[in-house]
């Protein structure tokens, strides 16, 4: 959800037993002097050229540089936004999980650096990682951290599943952000049907909850917004047939729909057809014993 309907939103979603989190993309940015409206991400003050790639005034930092590393450690603890300069997201956001959607070597190397450049890169993003989760929790403990990573840690596995090698070419390892316990609760984008065997959602999602040795919440995140209503769009009984596999799956805790435009909007019948499932509140990441009891049914 984008930050500037967040103001508006959470009261309406709540009376429809909704649970909610604050997501980022921890590395896109935009330039402070040419702000965007609804801008969803974090923007930090503009990093030297070689900090960040840069196209149509945005752009991407550089995880491994380490002004990024050091402009991100403070940004999910100061968060710059147009509308409201250093807001402060762990203490003002305090009731809402934080959701992370993911995403030169030379004088490292002279340096006597080891890794080679793609090892060097990933551990550049892995270090982050650890750091976000790590210094988020030490300043606010009850806020809980996700991550949100592309369904497919790597082609082959779980042997058979092809698609795009987030290891190699994003240099995400988001099998070992989970295997080390960098978060509250995980979210693999499993954003295919259940049919399309190459990108299989249930083996997926079961090769999922074999890599969470550390007993993170597991909740696969689900494509509700391809239900369009329309012949090109998903049946709405896809994800009905998605959420009880799910909750199936020993060791998956949940699930997330991608978006929540489309549950408010009942695009091709969802929300109507999602009441034969949900009887009850959702049960907030982020939401502690001590706050307000959920809102009764309306």
């Amino acid at each position: 959800m984008g930050l500037a309907t967040a103001a508006t939103a959470p009261l309406a979603l709540a009376k429809q037993r909704i649970g909610l989190s604050t997501s980022f993309k921890p590395v896109r940015m935009v330039r402070s002097d040419r702000p965007v409206a609804n801008a969803t991400t974090v923007i930090p003050p503009r990093p030297k050229a070689r900090a960040s790639t840069a196209a149509n005034g945005g752009g991407h930092a550089r995880p491994n540089h380490r002004a990024i590393q050091c402009t991100y450690r403070g940004s999910f603890l100061h968060y710059q936004h147009p509308a409201s300069p250093n807001h402060d997201i762990i203490n003002r956001k305090s009731s809402s999980p934080l959701s992370v959607t993911y995403f030169g070597a030379a004088p490292y190397q002279k340096g006597g650096g080891k890794l080679d450049r793609n090892d060097w890169r990933r551990d550049a993003v892995n270090r982050f990682v650890e750091r976000m989760y790590r210094e988020v929790k030490k300043a606010k403990p009850k806020v809980k951290v996700g991550i949100s990573p592309i369904g497919i840690w790597r082609p082959g596995n779980p042997p058979g599943i092809t698609g795009l090698d987030s290891y190699a070419e994003l240099y995400a390892d988001s099998r070992l952000w989970l295997k080390e316990g960098w978060c509250d609760y995980f979210a693999p984008q499993l954003y295919w049907p259940i049919k399309q065997q190459k990108q299989s959602f249930p083996r997926l999602l079961q090769w999922w909850t074999e890599q969470n040795v550390k007993g993170r919440m597991l909740c696969p995140g689900l494509f509700t917004s391809r239900v369009t209503g329309t012949d090109k769009g998903w049946p709405a009984d896809e994800i009905i047939e998605q959420i009880k596999l799910t909750r199936q799956q020993a060791g998956a805790g949940g699930h997330i729909h991608f978006s929540m435009h489309t549950l408010m909007e009942n695009s091709g019948g969802v929300a109507e057809s999602l009441k034969t499932l949900y009887s009850g509140a959702a049960k907030g990441q982020g939401t502690p014993a001590a706050e307000p009891k959920t809102p009764g049914k309306p």
